[in-house]
């Protein structure tokens, strides 16, 4: 694999994100619904950066993309909204919480999307060890932040 510079990394795992969501995007897109995202990671430098980012991404996508970032204690009002019943489309989670979620049903099986996809499934692109973090048995639950 050829090495990024950290931009290119960034656009990449951004279009990531935008592709694993891109069959929920479809059908929001079709519903002129909403995708809301949990995140513990600004869009930019400040709070006016944040929302110039999500109109951004709501321009590049389609969508009405609503996100959302806690001032503190990410973890913990991530785990408060969905005790709640609260719903995500996207959310930003640790290793260990992707581990957790898993087991606890909270998360989607994202295998078929990445497969079906003729960028996330290029080894060229991502490689397959990647993936392998994200992979609880022989399915991935998770896209990459980097």
């Amino acid at each position: 694999m050829k090495h990024l510079s950290p931009r290119k990394w960034i656009g990449l795992m951004l279009a990531l994100v935008m592709l694993l969501s891109g069959g929920l995007a479809s059908a929001l897109a079709e519903a002129g619904s909403t995708v809301k995202i949990l995140t513990a990671v600004t869009g930019g430098k400040d709070e006016e950066e944040m929302k110039l980012f999500a109109e951004a991404f709501s321009k590049g996508t389609g969508l009405d993309i609503q996100m959302e970032k806690p001032a503190a204690n990410y973890g913990e009002v991530l785990m408060n909204k969905l005790n709640a019943g609260e719903q995500y489309d996207l959310i930003y989670v640790s290793l260990q919480q992707l581990y957790d979620m898993k087991n606890d049903g909270i998360i989607m099986d994202l295998t078929d999307y990445i497969k079906s996809s003729p960028i996330l499934s290029d080894p060229e692109v991502i490689p397959e060890k990647e993936w392998e973090q994200l992979t609880i048995d022989g399915r991935i639950w998770g896209g990459f932040n980097k």
